[in-house]
């Protein structure tokens, strides 16, 4: 039964909220076991055709517009406009709320993080899921059907924004059907929905999601907002990208590798038009447009319209850059004792960029697989941009912006090794930290950090650090001590409940004939020789012709990059990984 307050906002009846526990005590999970996002399957329903992506070229849709003037409100009063609408949705409410971590990373609140959760889970056969029923909605040529998910919307999208814009990458999405004569290239699209992505070609190809039969169309997509919502996903191992609604596009081409196989490349540009309104006054729909060399130099020219002046400009920039390093006579970068420095940078190898303030961009790249060093501007409140590479202080220039700062989180000019982490017998050190695994943050004494992990479900290791006063940094996973590495910064503080050195063993490797093994890495980070993007399997190849390489690991970095490594290592050396799609290889067993 519907109930409205005296400001006309709906609740959920409690009869309705005890029935759906109920529920939850006796519905089988399997409905959810399977991440149906990424494909759209394109079989007609009684009511309406569940795929997204058909008709989006005839599509002449309004702008998504009037969600952002509702209040911000709790995941269960933002779903009770949608009690009719939706099969039992408080009672899915009730489960994304009880798998919601009480401190989501990202900074997202306890709400905003189980709205993502509830949209990415699927509802019990024949019910239609949240984001079957959204989607539709969002396809339909009458916004007034859209009103009832205002309120959700305004928090699902308040939460997303939130979430760091993934830099320029290409991103996959199938449909089982032939469309590639609704998709002739040059061709504007208009994706209204969200929609699910994934960065592993692999997981389209899986007999659970594509199939490698039958008609299908791939959408390759250069993707520039994207959001990686695995650390809120009912899906949490599988690394999704969700496009925001009002995608808009244009066809580059098509590739037909087999007959029953299509593979469409689309470029995500950025509308004149609002095509989805922001949630809150400030919010970035787009990441801001960042060119290093540009940016540095002031230049009042547009790149984007005088293709031939960037190429001069980048050739220029590259010369300077280099007599800046090599020229004695030239300002030098006055580093402080924690390798950081203000009015400064380094080009390049940007991994990833995040808005945080400045004292957490040196902790953010601590905490981030790859990344190795970085630099953080003050435009917009402060973007910190994540960096990778074999790189030293000398690699940094000295910029005009006193704002600025850069850092190193390793001095590669030194040598580096695990062996530095010097041990505590309660399974904690000084100077040292553990790269990803972000379960959530806390702010706490170095001496609360351990306790706070053991309370903390899924917490297996963290790491403390200054920030914000002292932050602790709670991870999940798998882990040992020869997982930590040094970070030269004597007060942080890293630590491990229990040693699970036992539990991830080399035996634990699958080594093939070839010298190559699934879900395994090299421990020794100082080995690394250099790094190339290229395909999983050409990455052993590529090692076997660059001198001093002796081994290797592949991820999916940059839509794949080969780290090759030097050193007299053997396959006892290497360790299992959580990552299904990591590759490690040797050239000779030593």
């Amino acid at each position: 039964m519907e109930h409205r307050d005296l400001n006309g906002e709906e609740k959920l009846d409690q009869k309705q909220v005890a029935v759906a526990l109920e529920d939850y005590n006796n519905i089988s999970a399997d409905p959810m076991t399977k991440n149906r996002r990424v494909v759209e399957i394109t079989v007609k329903a009684p009511d309406f055709t569940t795929t997204n992506i058909t008709n989006d070229i005839k599509a002449d849709l309004g702008s998504i517009v009037g969600y952002a003037d509702q209040p911000l409100l709790p995941l269960y009063k933002a779903c009770a406009p949608l009690t009719d609408i939706i099969h039992n949705i408080s009672f899915y409410v009730q489960i994304a709320l009880d798998g919601t971590s009480e401190q989501p990373p990202d900074g997202l609140t306890i709400d905003e993080s189980a709205a993502i959760r509830l949209y990415t889970m699927e509802w019990e056969t024949p019910h239609k899921s949240l984001y079957v029923m959204l989607n539709h909605t969002l396809k339909t040529a009458d916004r007034k059907d859209l009103r009832p998910y205002f309120k959700y919307l305004k928090l699902f999208l308040t939460a997303l924004v939130k979430l760091p814009s993934v830099p320029q990458l290409t991103v996959w999405r199938g449909v089982t059907k032939d469309l590639s004569a609704e998709f002739p290239p040059g061709t504007s699209v208009t994706w209204w929905a969200f929609s699910s992505c994934t960065t592993a070609l692999s997981v389209l190809e899986n007999n659970m999601y594509l199939g490698s039969t039958g008609n299908r169309t791939l959408f390759s997509v250069e993707a520039i907002n994207g959001r990686i919502i695995r650390g809120h996903s009912y899906f949490d191992t599988e690394e999704e990208i969700l496009l925001l609604p009002g995608t808009l596009m244009v066809v580059q081409s098509q590739l037909s590798p087999a007959s029953d196989l299509h593979i469409i490349h689309l470029k995500q540009i950025r509308p004149e038009e609002v095509l989805l309104e922001l949630p809150f006054e400030g919010a970035l729909l787009y990441p801001k447009i960042k060119c290093q060399w540009y940016r540095k130099k002031r230049f009042a020219i547009p790149i984007c319209l005088f293709s031939v002046l960037l190429i001069a400009g980048v050739i220029i920039g590259a010369i300077l850059g280099t007599k800046s390093n090599k020229n004695p006579a030239d300002p030098v970068v006055n580093w402080h004792g924690n390798d950081w420095a203000y009015a400064c940078d380094f080009y390049g190898n940007d991994l990833i960029n995040v808005p945080v303030l400045a004292t957490l961009c040196g902790p953010k790249c601590s905490e981030t697989e790859r990344c190795t060093h970085y630099a953080w501007h003050d435009w917009g409140g402060g973007d910190c941009f994540l960096k990778f590479g074999n790189v030293s202080k000398s690699d940094a220039v000295v910029t005009n912006e006193t704002t600025m700062i850069c850092g190193i989180v390793t001095n590669h000019q030194q040598a580096f090794s695990n062996t530095t982490v010097v041990w505590n017998g309660n399974n904690w050190a000084m100077s040292c930290s553990f790269r990803g695994n972000e379960l959530s943050n806390t702010l706490v004494s170095a001496d609360l950090c351990g306790p706070k992990c053991a309370q903390t479900p899924k917490c297996t290791h963290f790491t403390w650090t200054r920030a914000n006063n002292g932050t602790c940094w709670m991870k999940k996973g798998t882990v040992s001590k020869n997982d930590a590495f040094s970070t030269y910064d004597a007060s942080m503080v890293c630590g491990i409940l229990s040693d699970s050195e036992q539990a991830v063993t080399n035996l634990m490797v699958p080594w093939n004939g070839n010298n190559w093994a699934m879900s395994c890495d090299f421990r020794f980070p100082g080995n690394e020789l250099l790094n190339v993007q290229v395909s999983a399997n050409l990455c052993s190849p590529k090692c076997a012709q660059t001198p001093k390489c002796t081994h290797f690991t592949w991820t999916r970095a940059n839509n794949g990059t080969c780290w090759m490594k030097k050193g007299i290592v053997s396959k006892t050396d290497a360790f299992s990984t959580n990552d299904t799609t990591m590759v490690c290889g040797i050239l000779s067993s030593k």
